[in-house]
């Protein structure tokens, strides 16, 4: 199934002001004018009108002719961090179209720092990924926390995701009708492994949005009933691992919190240390499932 696959990855042209080909890059088509005004021309893709032009794992050799990915993919398993490039491993990162990699010393795990925000981003990345040889992900990113009025913040600020509902667009154009879920066996080894981190989890469904500045009214109901969880991108990273065969989890860190009109972020260090411990763990995690260590 996953050769078959098709994804809405648009392969990008090159032209005298588009220095960097990647997948935040303009998505400038064959036979458009660039910004320069130039008619675009892809390099090293084959483009056609219908849509098995359109697919990742020829964006993917596209990335491998410019070096943009090593020649022989990505690890099977694979730890993403959203917006971080936490140091596991003392050993130098590699830049990839999709951020830093590192690679365990045995070179089955890999953990990659993504500067990736939003539904479109999170789609890319899972279905290159998918192509790339990855089999298992496990996310770690950040999230905010909405609470009905009059409750007070307190612990657990460590969340495993077990469903998402949202009103992207994105995770419907991958199939999502309401709630979605992660890989329930994944996720129930993450949370183990939260568990016995001493990371003290909870386990909980979560909201994704493309406007988290909007949350009110009619969507601050559904976030509540979501089970209070706000970020931007767990829907579709749930919907298109599901689409590509691709078992993934997810668990993030609550950066802040609201309750009716106050809003507290928490300490940006507290924050970043923890995640730094999330990502030793789903290091952990998938070296336990490959049957590497480091």
């Amino acid at each position: 199934r996953r050769g078959s696959t098709r994804s809405l990855v648009t392969p990008v042209s090159r032209c005298c002001s588009a220095n960097t080909i990647g997948p935040w890059s303009a998505p400038w088509n064959s036979g458009q004018r660039c910004r320069c005004g130039r008619s675009t021309v892809s390099k090293g893709v084959a483009m056609s009108s219908d849509q098995e032009g359109l697919n990742a794992e020829r964006y993917v050799e596209h990335l491998r002719s410019l070096g943009q990915v090593p020649a022989s993919g990505f690890p099977r398993g694979l730890a993403v961090v959203l917006g971080a490039a936490p140091r596991v491993w003392s050993r130098k990162s590699s830049s990839t179209a999709f951020g830093q990699l590192r690679l365990s010393p045995s070179g089955g795990v890999g953990l990659l720092g993504t500067a990736l925000a939003g539904s479109p981003s999170a789609a890319v990345l899972v279905t290159c990924c998918a192509a790339l040889g990855v089999r298992e992900i496990i996310v770690v990113g950040r999230g905010g926390r909405t609470l009905a009025l009059g409750a007070t913040d307190s612990p657990p600020h460590v969340m495993v995701l077990d469903s998402a509902v949202g009103d992207d667009a994105t995770s419907v154009a991958y199939g999502r009708e309401d709630r979605v879920h992660p890989n329930q066996s994944l996720t129930d080894r993450v949370a183990a492994a939260a568990e016995s981190s001493g990371l003290s989890p909870a386990r909980s469904g979560t909201f994704s949005t493309d406007v988290p500045f909007l949350v009110a009214g009619p969507r601050l109901e559904l976030v509540l009933a979501a089970g209070g969880v706000v970020e931007m991108e767990a829907t579709t990273l749930f919907a298109a691992a599901s689409s590509v065969g691709l078992d993934l989890a997810e668990v993030i860190v609550i950066s802040d919190t609201r309750t009716g009109d106050d809003w507290l972020p928490r300490s940006p260090a507290h924050v970043s240390e923890t995640m730094n411990r999330l990502a030793r763990m789903a290091i952990s995690v998938l070296e336990q499932g490959s049957g590497v260590s480091s």
